[in-house]
């Protein structure tokens, strides 16, 4: 009889084991695949060590640095700026030169997309403490002791070796650095009001309990601010904030304003954060920042659009205008928002009514007694629209400004606002304009205290009504002196209320008009020396001569540092987005080693570096 064991096995009896393998092998990778997916990568634990009650988040990924520095990283680490910046370094020992033997996880830190370095603030204003705190992502703790310790002078810190954690104190207590073989916590200052063993507690104790569910991942708005969030980010928790910090700014403010003119409730409104963006790139640094929250923004007062196209001939110049500045106001609802203020005590010292104000006008200006005029009525025949343009030459010494205008946009039709100004200045406003040099000839005191200011050309000044408001022009360039040229000064108005607009090929356009058109808040201000002039050049010559200790620098040095910006710009969304541009004039390099190459050459020609 044959051993049963040497039996081949039956057909359905192979095909079940079959199957039982096949699952465990599916099941096996389901679990691995799980694992991978949800184990926190090292960068992603970071958030897990900053609280859900910090205040504000900043988080860093210096890969895009790197990257933005592609082609001149070499250049700038062995630049004789770098060597002189790393000799004054008083506070280093000696820095390693292998990165790999830092200890720190460089992977999941600064050599892939998406490696990231955290910065934390916790504070109580209430206990008036604060503590700031980096934190990053570790690969050998050892290494990373090493590093330390090399790094710092041996006589300035001690190490006390936990089971769990390591901490290094500095014996000034101007740091605090601890880690385990996952991540590492500087501590960078701590106010003088909390110890220093209970700083090292808190730090040992949040080292060692990373905790996912009490962490600021936990805040609503932080994951969609993380994913976004490139180069520089700073999200500020706005939920940090208790009721209590909010009265005791209340009550700050109100301490500030004995007379009770000025004591607003302060509050939140809903708002949950504040999220900051700074990314550098194409010749520019931007820095924008939005709200998230319940309820209406801090901005819904704001028109959906900026300037209008009509404004923008208005604010002509004898070439684009160096600063431009435009306002766009929802008037209805800022009237409703104006209201609401006034009621909580924002004017005088009892809680009142833009109504109860109406009535009261007549008691506070005489001139408006018994007039039918109310605050509603004339904010409403406003359309919301202020705009200015000024164009300056610095080589004009005494009157640098050539020109000045502000606009201010009317509602459509028969404007209250502007029978008011046509009521107060007697019916002297005319469609065709009037000369403010017309209103202060007969009164030669106010003549000679206005010029005396010697800021703007003491010849035409003018007050024009057009289609869709009023324009204030100051200073203009056509050789037009109205108390002695009535004729030339009507000619020149009826120039300038034309379809096309006064000077329609000098009105702005290309990017300032872009930029105050884009948004309801908008400014701009021209920071490249060649739109103000050769007097510009000397100006900048002189100033640097006199902070540099009397050295002399070469026309190429000056003109390196006039031009080496383009301009600046700020604007606010209807959203309340906000951004903030600071633009060079080239526009092809990442800014950072345009401004560093400058500032090596200066140094070079100054004899600071060799």
């Amino acid at each position: 009889m044959s051993d049963q064991s040497s039996n081949p096995l039956t057909p359905k009896s192979s095909r079940r084991k079959k199957i039982l393998r096949g699952l465990g092998i599916a099941s096996l990778l389901l679990v691995v695949i799980g694992v991978v997916q949800f184990w926190p990568r090292p960068h992603d634990a970071l958030t897990r060590y900053i609280p859900n009650d910090a205040l504000v988040v900043v988080k860093i990924e210096p890969y895009t640095f790197i990257e933005n520095l592609k082609g001149h990283y070499k250049e700038i680490s062995n630049s004789p700026l770098v060597d002189e910046l790393s000799e004054n370094d008083s506070t280093a020992c000696e820095l390693p030169k292998n990165p790999v033997q830092f200890g720190i996880d460089l992977q999941h830190t600064a050599w892939t997309r998406g490696g990231e370095i955290y910065g934390f603030t916790m504070a109580d204003p209430l206990k008036n403490t604060s503590s700031t705190h980096v934190v990053v992502a570790l690969n050998n703790k050892n290494k990373f002791k090493n590093f330390l310790e090399a790094i710092f002078c041996q006589d300035t810190f001690t190490v006390d070796e936990g089971n769990n954690s390591s901490q290094l104190t500095m014996k000034d207590s101007s740091l605090l650095v601890t880690w385990d073989h996952t991540a590492a916590i500087f501590t960078l200052g701590y106010s003088p009001t909390v110890s220093l063993d209970s700083m090292q507690d808190w730090a040992r104790y949040r080292i060692e309990n990373p905790d996912r569910k009490n962490c600021i991942e936990q805040h609503e708005d932080f994951k969609a601010f993380r994913k976004d969030a490139e180069e520089v980010a700073v999200f500020v928790n706005v939920e940090a904030l208790s009721e209590e910090v909010y009265d005791l700014f209340s009550s700050q403010l109100s301490s500030m304003d004995p007379n009770g003119l000025l004591s607003p409730k302060i509050s939140a409104n809903g708002m949950r954060s504040i999220q900051f963006h700074l990314t550098i790139d194409s010749g520019q640094f931007v820095l924008s920042s939005k709200f998230a929250g319940e309820g209406p923004g801090p901005f819904a007062f704001l028109a959906e659009q900026g300037l209008s196209e009509a404004a923008s001939d208005n604010l002509h110049s004898t070439g684009n205008p160096q600063v431009a500045f435009s306002i766009a106001l929802d008037m209805d609802t800022l009237y409703h928002n104006l209201d609401a203020l006034v009621q909580e005590g924002l004017i005088g010292e009892q809680p009142l009514s833009l109504e109860e104000i109406d009535a009261q006008l007549g008691a506070f200006v005489p001139a408006l007694a018994g007039k039918q005029w109310t605050i509603e009525e004339l904010m409403t025949s406003l359309n919301g629209l202020i705009a200015g343009a000024v164009s300056i030459d610095l080589e004009e010494m005494f009157s640098p400004i050539d020109e000045l205008h502000v606009h201010i946009g009317l509602e459509e039709g028969d404007s209250l606002f502007s029978s008011t100004v046509t009521e107060l200045t007697s019916g002297v406003i005319q469609n065709r304009g009037l000369s403010l040099d017309l209103l202060l000839e007969n009164d030669s005191a106010m003549n000679a205290q206005y010029e005396a200011l010697y800021v703007l050309p003491y010849s035409g000044r003018q007050l024009v009504k057009t289609s869709d408001g009023y324009t204030l022009i100051l200073g203009m360039k056509d050789g037009l002196d109205s108390a002695n040229n009535v004729n030339g000064h009507n000619d020149d108005v009826n120039l300038f209320i034309r379809n096309a607009g006064y000077g329609q090929d000098n009105a702005i356009d290309g990017e300032i008009q872009e930029i105050l058109q884009r948004n309801p808040i908008a400014f701009y201000v021209s920071l490249n020396g060649k739109d103000y002039g050769p007097k510009f050049s000397d100006i900048t010559k002189e100033l640097l001569e006199l902070n540099l200790e009397g050295a002399e620098l070469s026309e190429q040095a000056v003109d390196d540092i006039v031009n080496l910006m383009s301009h600046l710009s700020f604007s606010v969304s209807s959203q309340g987005e906000m951004e903030f541009v600071l633009a060079l004039d080239n526009t092809e390099d990442n800014p950072l080693v345009t401004i560093w190459q400058t500032i090596e050459r200066l140094g070079k020609e100054l004899g600071m570096l060799e």
